[in-house]
């Protein structure tokens, strides 16, 4: 392999990956659009109630929960079917919705907006064992790095891109109308992007998927778990996303109580830990020199264990009170946020990919499904810590330092393992 190895942004030029990016990007920028416009006009909007302020609260749970409950089922409708011809019969599913949720905002109907985000988050619980089982179908397995870095880093963009329209649209007049309807020409698109990537053989035809959902979810957790290459991976990525979870949701907290911040510098901030994500994602590919190697891994891990704890001592002092972009305190903390964004992306993007290329060809769709419920169960762990410190009066800051003494304790049990069995340059899975 030497020194070459594909930029990501280049695969944007080929038929086996621009359609799947561009159908996957859609989705992610369409969940977070109607969510976020359902939130906020649930919050805002809407006739005042404790009903509304009980939808509104509920409404991230409704769209999470399926991601746990449909994870057996999803993987092994991914492993029995064709991917591509599944991914577009979602995409047309996708399209059904939001004319759903149009219909739900035109006529101020909050169980139909409400079972519509169920129905999304439904949907959207299928596309990471799909993503990830074409990356490695469709692509050599020299791109595979570079394709799940762009695919990994464009999530997060999408996802702050439809959030940011979503709260936007839903400040105006009949946004939600608007909202919708945006949805279905994104979902159109998506739809017709996903039409142009290539059929192949199902990996298990014969596959026949466990109705019991919860004991499915239990019997592929079980699974991936009794095997040491595919727990130690899976482990780390959810790792990651419970990580992530909190930080997310302590972040403005941390913002206005630390940094005496507003509104808006809590809102740039998360537009740059998002861009920061990508960005680290896309510098994983670098590092890695596009092999599916656990190098930046380790880079990102030493960020992900000592940044949390430096953000927090940076922002000790007075409050900056609308300094935060303009003082060499508040720049000093703005970077440490950044930074620990990039490495959070430098070390999951790697254990992603391994993780695509360890999973049997004929049950990739099965691992994925797992990763989606231990990640989900990683997520609602995460947002039960955050609401057990926020109720306890516990400083954000103090909370970031802790988060940082907790990764060191599960990067002392995690990354020895992942060290002595790394994959060496140019070994094969």
């Amino acid at each position: 392999m030497g020194n070459t190895y594909i930029q990501p942004w280049r695969l944007l030029t080929r038929r086996r990956f621009a359609p799947l990016f561009a159908a996957q990007f859609l989705g992610a920028f369409n969940d977070n659009l109607f969510k976020q416009a359902l939130i906020i006009t649930l919050a805002f909007r809407a006739n005042a109630s404790a009903s509304t302020d009980a939808a509104a609260a509920a409404a991230s749970g409704l769209y999470i929960l399926p991601f746990f409950f449909l994870s057996a089922f999803s993987g092994d409708l991914c492993d029995r079917l064709d991917k591509a011809t599944l991914f577009t019969r979602l995409k047309l599913l996708e399209i059904a919705l939001m004319t759903g949720a149009l219909a739900g905002f035109l006529l101020g109907s909050i169980p139909i907006l409400l079972a519509t985000l169920f129905l999304m988050g439904a949907q959207s619980s299928f596309f990471a064992p799909l993503k990830f089982g074409l990356i490695t179908e469709r692509l050599d397995r020299t791109d595979i790095t570079a394709g799940t870095a762009m695919l990994g880093g464009s999530t997060y963009v999408a996802i702050l891109s439809g959030v940011t329209a979503g709260g936007s649209l839903a400040a105006l007049d009949s946004g939600g109308v608007l909202a919708a309807g945006a949805g279905i020409a994104a979902a159109l698109t998506g739809w017709l992007s996903a039409r142009l990537i290539d059929r192949q053989k199902p990996a298990d035809p014969a596959r026949k998927p466990d109705l019991i959902l919860p004991r499915g979810v239990w019997r592929l957790i079980s699974e991936i778990l009794r095997e040491p290459r595919l727990r130690r991976l899976s482990i780390g990525i959810m790792w990651f996303w419970s990580f992530g979870t909190l930080m997310l949701i302590l972040m403005p907290f941390f913002v206005r109580d630390a940094l005496g911040g507003d509104e808006i510098s809590a809102t740039w901030l998360a537009v740059l830990f998002a861009i920061g994500i990508a960005a680290g994602a896309l510098l994983a590919n670098v590092v890695n020199r596009g092999e599916p190697i656990l190098r930046a891994t380790f880079f990102g891990a030493a960020g992900v264990i000592a940044l949390p704890v430096v953000t927090a001592l940076l922002a000790v002092g007075p409050p900056l009170y609308g300094q935060i972009f303009t003082t060499p305190g508040g720049l000093s903390v703005v970077a440490a946020l950044i930074g620990l964004a990039v490495t959070g992306g430098l070390f999951v993007v790697p254990l992603q990919t391994r993780l695509q290329l360890e999973a049997p060809d004929d049950r990739r769709g099965r691992v994925f499904g797992a990763l989606n419920a231990l990640n989900a169960i990683g997520a609602a762990f995460a947002s039960l810590i955050a609401m057990v410190v926020l109720a306890s009066g516990i400083p954000a800051a103090s909370a970031f330092i802790g988060a940082g003494a907790v990764n060191a304790a599960l990067g002392a049990v995690v990354l020895p393992h992942l060290w002595r069995n790394r994959p060496r340059s140019g070994e094969a899975p």
